[in-house]
């Protein structure tokens, strides 16, 4: 059995230490982007979906706004107990389409940002993909009442030479200032805010003076060893909503997962099935690998799985 890293980027299942902490995952609200994704320049049959799961016993009436220039507001009709796909067009409302080929880490501002409503509350997904299902990943929506005003950044620690990590922020209100690493922009509601780099951006702090909502991952992460690569993209939780126990599970048919930690407190300790895996400070990240296992920590941390595929 031969495993394949870094398929996508998942957050685990939490068991928040308070239970302020709790983050229901459907709403009626919310807001995303997808960064550039899969390749250097444009891909014709790159497929770009916003997955609404009702699990009401009525319908919900979902309505999917834009900025975009070319974006025409989409009005759908979501049965009790269904999921719908929704087309995501034109595939030109990725931040940074089509190529981040210079991923020189400056920010990017542009009109990209997504808006689903509904009247009843639901759950929705980003989903990304190219070449009739490779390179697929598909990341959890966080509902707007959930954004905050600090994350940190997770990215792959081994992207390819000439694929960018992407970071990308969307706001919520007009005059948001948001502030990326050591950059600073102000955005209107569903503006989005994008950094592409050749470098490693997994502890990169965002920070702002208003609620939003921000994505990371790469376009092409690796796993290790290097084994192949595909593109990686999660929402990131803010700082607060942080937890400090995880229920680890590996996925179908693996017996361990890879997972990137990440602490914004000093002297944070980080144990697995009772044993130490990381001690880190602040905007710190450790990678390690597990099989089933509750992960703790002394202060609250941002625990990703990363995905993998098995095949013979």
């Amino acid at each position: 059995m031969k495993s394949v890293r870094a398929l996508c980027l998942l957050l685990v299942s939490a068991i928040f230490a308070h239970a302020e902490n709790n983050v229901p995952t459907i709403a009626k609200d919310f807001v995303f982007t997808f960064f550039n994704s899969h390749n250097t320049s444009p891909l014709s049959d790159a497929l770009l979906l916003a997955l609404v799961s009702n699990n009401n016993n009525g319908t919900a009436n979902v309505v999917v706004t834009s900025p975009y220039r070319s974006f025409t507001t989409i009005r759908v009709s979501v049965a009790p107990y269904s999921v719908i796909k929704i087309p995501i067009t034109s595939e030109s409302i990725q931040a940074q389409f089509p190529g981040n080929i210079t991923a020189d880490g400056h920010i990017v501002v542009e009109d990209k940002g997504i808006r689903v409503q509904s009247d009843l509350p639901v759950a929705v997904y980003a989903h990304a993909e190219a070449y009739g299902g490779y390179s697929t990943d598909s990341f959890l929506v966080l509902p707007a009442i959930h954004l905050g005003m600090q994350y940190v950044a997770v990215t792959s620690t081994q992207p390819e030479d000439t694929i960018a990590n992407m970071i990308a922020v969307v706001a919520y209100q007009d005059n948001t200032q948001v502030t990326i690493g050591t950059q600073t922009v102000t955005l209107n509601a569903l503006q989005v805010a994008s950094v592409a780099s050749y470098g490693n951006l997994s502890g990169t702090v965002i920070s702002g003076n208003k609620p939003f909502g921000a994505i990371s991952g790469c376009t092409c992460g690796f796993g290790n060893p290097h084994e192949g690569c595909s593109y990686e993209a999660v929402m990131l939780l803010p700082g607060g909503r942080w937890g400090t126990q995880f229920a680890a599970i590996p996925l179908m048919y693996l017996s361990t997962n890879w997972y990137q930690v990440v602490a914004n407190t000093e002297n944070t300790v980080v144990s697995a099935g009772g044993t130490t895996v990381a001690t880190l400070n602040a905007g710190e990240y450790r990678e390690f690998q597990i099989g089933a296992a509750l992960v703790t920590s002394n202060n609250p941390v941002q625990l990703i799985q990363i995905g993998q595929v098995s095949f013979k």
